[in-house]
Formats: structure tokens, C-alpha cells, sequence
């Protein structure tokens, strides 16, 4: 950084200031060499194991400037400072014990120096008259299709090479196709343009947003930032603030508890969380049997989901299941998965209301998304919380149709929990395909 103007970078490719200026960027390297050791150092909360001594180019490291660096040194110009401190570390090994020896002295019992301990058990050591055989292999004569990186989008659309990329609401058609078609900064957030790139950006400010710090300021702040990023006129920016902060306010899990986004700290959501699920052989008939039974145990899911299942295009796959969660919460001892949806389902609440919602949900096959997140969630939970039960850690899955939140009951927000022998039947089916009992 030129030291006349910190905020400019220099790039010097052999100018007549090029001594200078590797030495300024050697102790600018050192800086943040010494911040990183900051970062590594602080982080224990009961107690900090550190190997060091007389290393090879100890003399320019982190540990070398912050505990053997003579005072002369550290506050030598910015300019000579690096090769002063080679300088001073010509031969320094010698009173490394020594500088220990005086930080342990000095830190009030906190910090010991001792010797590092000599090995009780003995190494691996390679067999050395083990003859190993090699043999090639021969080519195969056929091969084998149908592994691959699946998604729920290439599963509904009938191309499970489709991988899917987060912040994007499948199936929404966006009419803004070129700059004429864009419409000017409205009022409402049913005007605002619809299509992937809405979508994305709407979702990109839900993702930096800190739900319980989102004052207006802050809110209007973000989306201005957002739409301009996104290439959308920032005029859009009171529509759009007036819409999430509603959202944010809205009760979200029809209990009557009256729990908001708002009330949701960071320490409790995963934002965009990613996830391979491992996928046997599995086809469209299969999953549809798999699914057959499901809208008897699980209220919320149509009648008519498993034909619907059953028609989806994709061929035979097996290989990895791919997908992001928009947002998973926990609240109140249980863990839910949340998906922010764009879509523009009409220019009124009321479009925005149960029936609406469902016609969406079958519209876009977001039961079976759902479904596959929340099999893909279950085993998450299942490796990472103790004692993990889907009756008792599992909340469920909520759809937020962001144009149409106004905080009425049954707008906007779409909740369903689906049963848990059904999800597990579905992980199980996923993971073993149609060589398993899913």
C-alpha cells in the first residue's frame, strides 16, 4: 500500500523504487503474519500448546518479530524494519530459551516453557521387504452411465445434470429479458421484476442480513447496496426495505407462540447450507412408491404428490444429490428448514393465500424440494446433534413467498412437517436406490 495513500495498492513490476517498495511489502507480509498468529492464538479457551525454537526463517516469522525482536527493532521505520529483524536474528537461536525463560517470568504463572517431550510410542515405520506385485488392470469394455451430481431442479426438469447453484427460484420466467423490459421503481413489492436474478438478489440480503440488529437504516442501507449490485434501479429500495421488514415482523410457525425472524440470532441459523447426499440407483417410479403412502402421515403434502412424482422425465441415476437450504434455524429446541421464494403469484395479498401458495407448491414441485432437503437435513442432524430424534429436534419445513408476507395468518407463509418415518424412509431410499427396502 503506498504509504502516502493507504487505500491505493501498488503493483511495482521494476520501477526505480522497487527496493523500497519489496521491503514496505515484506513488512506488510510480516503484519499479517503477526495477525494471523493473533487469530490462531487467541482462540483457545483453556489452554494454548505452542511448538516453538530456532526454526528455519524463524528470523522473519510471526513468533521470531513477537518474541525476539530486540525494542530497536520494533520500532524501526516501516522501510527497514524486515531486514533489521534478519539482522537481529543472526545467531539468535542461542537466547531463544533465554527470551522464553523472561516471558514466563513476566506472566505471572500463565505461560510455561517446557521442553518438547520425548516419544513414548513407537512410529510407523514402512515395511521394507515387502514385495509388492503390480498388475495392470484391463480396460473396461462398457462403460457404466447414470453417476453423477444430481439436483432437485434436474430431478423436476428431466436433466439431473443440472446442478443447482444457490440463490435461485427454479421455474419463476423472468420477463425482464432485455433493459427496455425492465419497469421503473414502484410502490408495492408485487411490481418488483421477477426471475432468477430478482431472486437472487432478494436472497442476498436475507443471507447478510442480522435479523435481530435490522433496524430501517440498516435495512435500506443493505438493499440499496443489494439492487445496485444486482444491477436494479436502487429506486426499488423503499418497496423492497418495506417488504422484508415485514417479513422480518411476520409470526413465522403458526404455533401462537409469535416467534419472528427478528427474534433469530446468528448463533442459531446456517445460511445457505450445502449438502451431498449420497444417492443409490434411484428412478422416478421408485420414488414415487417410496412416496406413495406419505400424504397419510404427513398432513400438508397433496394427494396427488406421488403421481406427480412418478412422471418426472430423469433417467435412471445414481451418484450424489446436490442442493442448499436457504435457511436452517433452531428455536426452542428444534431445528427447521426455510427457502425464500420470489415468485410472483399475483398482484395482491390475497394471491398470496393458501390456495395460491398450493398452486405454486404443486406448480414447481416444491413438496418434493422440501422433501429432499428435509432427508438431506435429517441425516445432517442425525452425525452432528447428540441424542438427534426427527419427533423431537425436527420443527419442520417453512416457504416464505416473500411478496405476499404481511403478517395476516395464512399469507405468504407456507409450513409443513412432513412425518418422520417417511422422511427416514425417503433418506433411506435415496441412499440405497432400488437395491435397498426404502
Amino acid at each position: 500500500h503506498d504509504p502516502s495513500d493507504p487505500g491505493r495498492l501498488v503493483l511495482d513490476l521494476g520501477g526505480p523504487d522497487r527496493d523500497l517498495h519489496r521491503a514496505l511489502a515484506r513488512r506488510e507480509e510480516l503484519a499479517e503474519r503477526v495477525r494471523l498468529a493473533y487469530v490462531a492464538l487467541t482462540r483457545a479457551r483453556q489452554r494454548c500448546y505452542l511448538a516453538w525454537g530456532a526454526v528455519n526463517r524463524g528470523d522473519d516469522a510471526a513468533l521470531g518479530y513477537l518474541l525476539h525482536a530486540p525494542e530497536g527493532v520494533r520500532t524501526a521505520p516501516a522501510e527497514t524494519l524486515v531486514a533489521e529483524l534478519a539482522e537481529s536474528a543472526k545467531g539468535a537461536g542461542a537466547r531463544y530459551a533465554a527470551d522464553l525463560a523472561e516471558l514466563a517470568a513476566a506472566s505471572g504463572g500463565t505461560v510455561a516453557v517446557r521442553p518438547l517431550p520425548e516419544a513414548t510410542r513407537a512410529v510407523y515405520a514402512p515395511e521394507t521387504d515387502r514385495q509388492e506385485s503390480l498388475e495392470r488392470q484391463a480396460p473396461p469394455t462398457r462403460i457404466p452411465r447414470g453417476w453423477g451430481l444430481a439436483s432437485y431442479s434436474g430431478l423436476v426438469s428431466g436433466r439431473p445434470e443440472r446442478v443447482e447453484h444457490p440463490d435461485r427460484d427454479e421455474g419463476t420466467a423472468p420477463p425482464t429479458a432485455g433493459p427496455d423490459l425492465v419497469p421503473p421503481p414502484g410502490t408495492d413489492i408485487f411490481s418488483f421484476p421477477r426471475g432468477a436474478r430478482a431472486g437472487t438478489c432478494l436472497h442476498a440480503i436475507f443471507e447478510e442480513l442480522d435479523f435481530p440488529g435490522a433496524d430501517q437504516a440498516v435495512i435500506e442501507t443493505l438493499v440499496d447496496e443489494k439492487l445496485r449490485a444486482h444491477g436494479f434501479d436502487p429506486g426499488w429500495t423503499p418497496a423492497v426495505a418495506a417488504n422484508l421488514a415485514g417479513v422480518l415482523d411476520a409470526p413465522l410457525l403458526g404455533d401462537g407462540s409469535g416467534f419472528r425472524l427478528r427474534d433469530l440470532p446468528r448463533a442459531d441459523r446456517l445460511t445457505e447450507l450445502e449438502f451431498h447426499l449420497p444417492l443409490g440407483r434411484i428412478t422416478p417410479a421408485g420414488l414415487a412408491r417410496c412416496l406413495a403412502d406419505s400424504t397419510d402421515l404427513s398432513p400438508g403434502l397433496p394427494p396427488g404428490l406421488a403421481d406427480q412424482v412418478a412422471q418426472l422425465g430423469f433417467r435412471p441415476l445414481r451418484g450424489l444429490l446436490k442442493g442448499f437450504v436457504d435457511l436452517v434455524f433452531r428455536h426452542d429446541g428444534r431445528v427447521y428448514l426455510l427457502d425464500w421464494k420470489s415468485n410472483h403469484l399475483g398482484n395482491r395479498v390475497t394471491d398470496y393465500g393458501p390456495d395460491g401458495m398450493a398452486r405454486a407448491m404443486d406448480e414447481h414441485h416444491y413438496h418434493l424440494q422440501y422433501l429432499l432437503y428435509a432427508a438431506a437435513l435429517h441425516r445432517y442432524l442425525a452425525h452432528r446433534q447428540p441424542g438427534y430424534r426427527y419427533d423431537d429436534h425436527f420443527g419442520g419445513a417453512v416457504y416464505v413467498f416473500l411478496r405476499g408476507v404481511d403478517g395476516s395468518p395464512g399469507h405468504g407463509l407456507f409450513r409443513s412437517r412432513p412425518a418422520g418415518d417417511r422422511v427416514e424412509a425417503l433418506a433411506r431410499y435415496l441412499e440405497e436406490g432400488e437395491g435397498g427396502n426404502g
